[in-house]
């Protein structure tokens, strides 16, 4: 069924067209953003609390494996 979609009216036909009703929905909310300083970038803070959770979740994930493999 997409192939013959797709043969009739191409990529933009299945992008336009799609077969069923999309199962998620997506809200964009605006918000002001604070004015950039050098010395306080909330980027630099969002950065630093991603990279602390993958090396969280890393150790924990290390030390379940060790756990298992006694």
């Amino acid at each position: 069924m997409a192939a013959a979609r797709f043969a009739r009216r191409g990529l933009a036909g299945l992008i336009a067209w799609p077969m069923t009703e999309p199962a998620y929905t997506a809200v964009a909310l605006g918000a002001q953003r604070p004015r950039w300083s050098p010395h306080a970038d909330p980027r630099v803070d969002a950065l630093v609390a991603v990279y602390e959770l993958i090396l969280s979740t890393a150790a924990t994930h290390a030390s379940m494996s060790q756990r298992a493999q006694r």
